[in-house]
Formats: structure tokens, sequence, C-alpha cells
């Protein structure tokens, strides 16, 4: 049976983290509606780190959804100059390939994959993320410092 569509999505103000759980099959527009509206109840969310748990979203995401989704913290960045860090959880190896061109595409981000959502939400809480990324033995990725970096 079919799990139904249902996006999760909680500001953990002690920790300024918002945790986005996307379960089930989303067609793309709706994706991005909800997201936005989600977005909007949450008071100064450029305040907070991400935390973006996809190991069960059931769908994939055209450019153009992807494009409005990052349309949406644009605008935010403009409004609110802010830098986050973004934790990623999939066990889709195609995310894997695509942080370098994303990283490049979110100067105000940090991005990191993770596929499990305890070190993903630790790495966004550790005073020293690189450090924690060390003690996990990973590799850290600075963004800024390997913007030529790109999947051919």
């Amino acid at each position: 049976m079919p799990v139904r569509a249902r996006l999760n999505v909680v500001a953990d103000y002690a920790h300024s983290v918002i945790v986005v759980r996307p379960i089930g099959h989303f067609e793309p527009d709706d994706f991005v509606e909800e997201i936005s509206q989600a977005y909007q109840r949450i008071d100064e969310p450029w305040r907070f780190n991400r935390l973006l748990d996809f190991r069960r979203f059931e769908s994939t995401l055209p450019p153009s959804a992807l494009n409005a989704v990052a349309a949406l913290w644009e605008a935010v960045g403009r409004a609110h100059p802010y830098h986050a860090h973004v934790a990623l959880v999939s066990h889709d190896p195609k995310v894997e390939q695509r942080i370098p061109s994303l990283s490049q595409r979110r100067p105000h981000e940090t991005l990191r994959l993770f596929s499990d959502y305890h070190e993903a939400f630790g790495w966004l809480i550790a005073a020293d993320r690189d450090a924690y990324l060390a003690a996990l033995g990973r590799p850290t990725f600075h963004p800024e410092a390997d913007a030529d970096l790109t999947i051919d």
C-alpha cells in the first residue's frame, strides 16, 4: 500500500534547526507549495540551520521544482543576509553527486550529505563541526575552497 504523502516540518528553536522530512510521493507543485507554506509558519527561518531528511521521499523533483524551492531561499537571502548549515540525509547516490553543484548555487549555505539522521543533527548542533566530522572519520568540505569542483 503506498504511503500517503506528507511533509513534516519541525522548527527546533532550542537548537536553531529546521527539520524537513518529506514522506511518500509528491507531485512537484504540491511539494513546492507545502514547503513554502511550512517556511511561512516559522518565525525568522533564516536564523536556522536545516536538516533535510529524504530517506522516505519517494519522488524525483524536476529542476523546475528544485529551482522554485531555491527561489524561496534566495528571496530570504536578499531580505535577510544569512549563512546556514544544511544537512541532507539520503541513501540516494545521485544526491551526493549533486552536492558540489548545489554548493556553488548556494553561497550562503554549507551543505553536507549524511546517511544517518543522528549524525546529521549532531553536525548541525556541534560547536566545532570540523572536529565533529573528524571524530566520525569523515572529511571536511568547504565549498568556498572547492568552488571549482564540478561533476561531469
